[in-house]
């Protein structure tokens, strides 16, 4: 488990972050993945995202939550996998 500490300095960052302006300044490909179950991380977040970055993808994985990467291991390393092949070496395929 994360310790209680962590747990504050991630708060911390998080209520300091100012970087919302900026995302349309993001050059490299991007992949917003995330849950359609997350109640940390809303789908309307997701979406937000990636309305603000240019050429973002942005997969939702049905019902899984914020811990999708423990939940949904092979659907979300496929996505994943999948995305950096698409981009290796900077081509786009």
């Amino acid at each position: 488990p994360t310790p209680l500490h962590g747990i504050m300095r991630q708060v911390e960052a998080m209520l300091a972050a100012r970087t919302y302006d900026r995302l349309s300044r993001i050059k490299a490909p991007t992949l917003v993945l995330g849950g359609s179950a997350d109640r940390i991380t809303p789908c309307q977040n997701l979406r937000l995202l990636a309305t603000k970055i240019p050429n973002s993808e942005l997969v939702v994985l049905e019902n899984l939550g914020h811990g999708m990467f423990l939940e949904g291991a092979e659907q979300s390393n496929r996505v994943i996998l999948t995305f950096l092949k698409r981009h290796a070496m900077g081509q786009v395929v």
